[in-house]
C-alpha cells in the first residue's frame, strides 16, 4: 500500500494505468476492516490483517482515489469509494479524538538514511488525509463535509506545530524529528530537522508565520547541499557520510522532495538532485547497473 500510493501519480502519468488503480481501489475497499482500518498490503496478507492502521501505508485508501480523480478529472471513483474513505477517517478520529494525533506508523519514513520521528510522519499523513477529503468533498458537492475536514485539518495543524515545532527565545525554529515516540521501526538514527520532516511541514504549511517558513526552507536547502561548512557545523549528523547535493529521505519523503523544492522556488536544486549519481540519489542505482528501482538507496 505504501509503494502504491507513492507511485500512483507517476504510474498514471506515464502509462494508461487508470483501470489498474480502479481495481486496486476496489481491493482496498474490500480489504477494509470492520472498524475502518485499511491493511498495509492489498490483497491483505496475514501480517497486513494483524497490523494496525499504519500511516503512509493505510492512507493509500484515501490517496489513490484522490490521485485517480486528479489525473483523470473523473469523480466516479471517489464517489464510489467515498463511504469507505469516510469510515477510515472516522476510525482515526475515534482513536485520537481531540488530541488530533494519529495512532502511529509501523514503518514511518521507511529506510531513510536520516531518520524521522514516526509520530511526526503519522500526524502529517492524518492532516494530508483531511486535506484530500475536503478537496474531494468539494468536487462531490458535499459542502458540510468540506467544512468538517477543513476544520479537522486546521486542528491537526495546530497540534502538529505544538508537538513538533520548537522555537527558542531568539525565534530559531527546530522541527523535533529526532524524538522517539509512538510505535514503529527505525533503521537509522533520527535527527532534528530531517529532510522529510521539513518537506512535509513545508508541503502542508505547518508553520506560524513567513519567518518560520523561510527558516524551514534554509534548513532544507542546507541539509541537501550538505557543504563542508554544513558538515563541520553538524558533526553528529548522518549527512557527514555523504556527498554534496544528495537526498536522505525514505519512502515517505521521496515523492514530495522534487515537488516541494519546486514550490518553494528551488527548482535548480531539484534538478541538481535529479541528475546526481552519488549515493544516496536516484541515479546512483542506474550508475550501478540497476534495471528496476531498488528498495534501499544502497541496494
Amino acid at each position: 500500500m505504501g509503494d502504491a500510493q507513492l507511485f500512483a501519480k507517476t504510474g498514471m502519468y506515464n502509462m494508461d494505468s487508470y483501470n489498474f488503480f480502479e481495481n486496486f481501489t476496489d481491493n482496498m475497499v474490500n480489504a477494509q476492516s470492520a472498524d475502518g482500518t485499511y491493511p498495509v498490503t492489498v490483497p491483505a496478507s496475514s501480517f497486513g490483517l494483524r497490523a494496525p492502521a499504519t500511516s503512509g501505508w493505510s492512507d493509500a485508501g484515501i490517496i489513490i482515489p484522490w490521485t485517480h480523480w486528479q489525473m483523470t478529472g473523473d469523480t466516479t471513483l471517489i464517489n464510489k469509494a467515498y463511504n469507505s474513505m469516510a469510515k477510515y477517517m472516522d476510525m482515526m478520529y475515534a482513536q485520537t479524538g481531540e488530541t488530533y494525533r494519529r495512532p502511529g506508523s509501523i514503518f514511518g519514513d521507511w529506510l531513510a538514511f536520516q531518520g524521522t520521528n514516526n509520530m511526526l510522519m503519522s500526524d502529517a499523513y492524518y492532516a494530508y488525509d483531511a486535506k484530500l477529503m475536503a478537496q474531494m468533498d468539494g468536487a462531490l458537492g458535499k459542502d458540510n463535509d468540506v467544512k468538517k475536514y477543513e476544520s479537522l485539518f486546521n486542528n491537526i495543524k495546530k497540534a502538529f506545530i505544538k508537538n513538533h515545532n520548537k522555537v527558542d527565545d531568539n525565534g530559531n525554529l527546530t522541527i523535533q524529528s529526532s524524538r522517539e515516540e509512538g510505535f514503529g521501526i527505525a533503521f537509522y538514527p533520527r535527527e532534528d530537522n530531517s529532510q522529510t520532516s521539513l518537506l512535509w511541514a513545508l508541503k502542508l504549511g505547518f508553520y506560524d508565520n513567513e519567518n518560520q517558513k523561510q527558516q524551514m526552507i534554509k534548513l532544507l536547502v542546507d541539509t541537501i547541499q550538505n557543504t563542508d561548512q554544513y558538515k563541520a557545523a553538524h558533526p553528529d549528523s548522518s549527512r557527514v557520510k555523504y556527498a554534496e547535493n544528495t537526498l536522505s529521505v525514505g519512502f515517505l519523503g521521496v515523492n514530495v522532495l522534487a515537488p516541494v523544492l519546486t514550490n518553494i522556488g528551488q527548482s535548480d536544486l531539484a534538478y541538481t538532485l535529479l541528475l546526481q549519481d552519488q549515493m544516496p540519489s536516484w541515479l546512483y542505482s542506474v550508475k550501478n547497473g540497476a534495471t528496476t528501482i531498488w528498495e534501499r538507496w544502497n541496494s
